[in-house]
């Protein structure tokens, strides 16, 4: 009997940042997320648990140089070109300085830099989820505190409207823009096997891709085994398509399925 297909959940790689589970889904572990069964860590990682360990807890070190959880991220995949001009490209020399690969080979160099940057998006993903406890929490304490007061709704609601203003707005979103997501995907798809899926419910990812001309179609009963039952869509295209670049790099040519909820495709 076939084992079943690999379906990963892309963007997210925490269970938590869903509302709620998908069966058959699984998350992908870039090195060190505790080991449960819903989590997948690839077989091409070239560092250790331990080395990814100690790389992300120095690379951590300069996140509070940058204002946002995301912008370490960004500048890693960008080079620090784009952010404060010297001082985010000094950091990132010495975070490439720090993932220099054992052996000195440009597919060596390729791997590391990939699982760095699922390091890094791995660590800012962790952050959001727990700002977005912090919303959730402070909500909360609003609400148990006009029922302790004894309050009546409508003014239970006032007082936690006039409270609004003196916390501030947490942006606790995964990606608003697809350069932000594009190098996530690029170091996945560098790691994951050919025949693993995708499982994308993120309407700003699906809508980019509708925008690149990628077309979906109602996916077939034997790619949606596992996941619950459903209107599913499919779109097979290979990384460069999913990436919207040029052919070029062999790591990004193999044929990819990428399976939607029919839900999430019509709000894209």
């Amino acid at each position: 009997m076939p084992q079943p297909r690999l379906i990963l959940s892309f963007p997210q790689m925490h269970p938590s940042s869903r509302p709620q589970a998908v069966s058959g889904v699984s998350y992908l572990d870039p090195g060190l997320a505790p080991e449960s069964e819903e989590r997948y860590v690839p077989g091409t990682l070239p560092l250790t648990r331990a080395e990814a360990a100690g790389w992300l807890s120095q690379a951590v070190g300069f996140a509070h140089l940058f204002r946002k959880p995301g912008e370490l991220l960004s500048a890693y995949t960008s080079g620090g070109n784009d952010f404060y001009s010297g001082t985010a490209h000094a950091i990132v020399s010495e975070l490439r300085a720090m993932d220099k690969p054992k052996k000195d080979d440009q597919d060596s160099k390729e791997l590391i830099r990939a699982q760095a940057v699922l390091l890094l998006s791995w660590q800012r993903e962790q952050v959001l989820v727990e700002i977005g406890g912090l919303e959730n929490g402070v909500e909360a304490s609003w609400d148990e505190m006009g029922l302790t007061l004894g309050l009546e709704p409508d003014d239970a609601a006032e007082l936690a409207e006039a409270a609004a203003q003196f916390h501030p707005e947490l942006d606790s979103s995964l990606f608003l823009a697809p350069e932000e997501w594009q190098p996530v995907l690029e170091a996945m798809l560098r790691l994951i096997p050919a025949e693993a899926a995708l499982f994308v419910d993120d309407s700003g990812v699906l809508a980019h891709w509708r925008e690149l001309g990628l077309t979906f179609s109602p996916a077939d009963a034997e790619d949606c085994s596992g996941l619950p039952a459903g209107d599913w869509q499919a779109l097979r295209a290979n990384g460069h398509e999913l990436l919207g670049v040029r052919e070029g790099t062999p790591a990004l040519a193999a044929q990819r399925l990428v399976l939607a909820p029919a839900g999430a495709m019509d709000a894209a």
